[in-house]
């Protein structure tokens, strides 16, 4: 789950990222690009995220709006919880 809540932690800007780029912060540093690829891949499944798909493969991902809205949510109560 760690990998999981990262990377949506990640994507939460609404901005579209790379996977050189995610592999290059913690918690994926040592995950393969095959591993973090699948991993992209079971949350466009489940449209958690969008794949930007070029020459057969993908080169960046991004969250869709309703994870990106729940992401936000759950900042804002963190937000108001240490208040």
């Amino acid at each position: 789950m760690e990998k999981l809540d990262a990377i949506l932690e990640l994507l939460s800007d609404g901005e579209w990222h790379t996977l050189n780029e995610i592999s290059a912060k913690k918690p994926f540093t040592r995950l393969p690009l095959t591993d973090l690829a699948q991993l992209s891949h079971f949350l466009a499944e489940y449209d958690f995220i969008e794949l930007d798909e070029r020459l057969d493969h993908f080169i960046s991902v991004k969250l869709t709006q309703p994870p990106q809205e729940f992401m936000r949510k759950i900042k804002w109560i963190e937000r108001a919880e240490e208040r």
